[in-house]
């Protein structure tokens, strides 16, 4: 599980890369607030799913805490592409029901801080 959730932190990332340079270059005229919201969320959860996937690949942990940590990272990973999808669904297509992910995205981003409060607070 912890090698899956570092290579998709790196896949979100260099998505985030990819996306960026196609809005900053290609699509500038599609650019929209809630894009620029998208791309600064996919950037920056990349990041932080990437950090979780190295914690649970190097460092000494019992299985209990890889759990948390695993599940902590499942809520990310899905709410990221829960809000960040939807937006860019929304920009690239127009369809307005597609910014009706963003809440659960967010929600479940929510979720998942709160997850790492607790994993942190189990931590012996």
């Amino acid at each position: 599980m912890a090698r899956f959730i570092l290579l998709f932190g790196a896949i979100l990332g260099l998505g985030g890369v990819i996306a960026g340079a196609l809005f900053d270059h290609a699509l500038s005229d599609e650019m929209t607030h809630s894009t620029e919201t998208a791309l600064r969320y996919h950037q920056g959860y990349a990041l932080l799913i990437t950090a979780l996937g190295l914690v649970m690949t190097y460092a000494e942990l019992n299985p209990r805490e890889l759990k948390r940590l695993a599940f902590t990272s499942t809520l990310f990973i899905v709410g990221t592409i829960l809000f960040c999808g939807s937006l860019y669904v929304l920009s690239f297509t127009g369809i307005r029901l597609a910014a009706y992910g963003a809440p659960a995205g967010g929600l479940t981003l929510m979720a998942g801080w709160a997850a790492l409060c607790i994993t942190a607070l189990l931590r012996r």
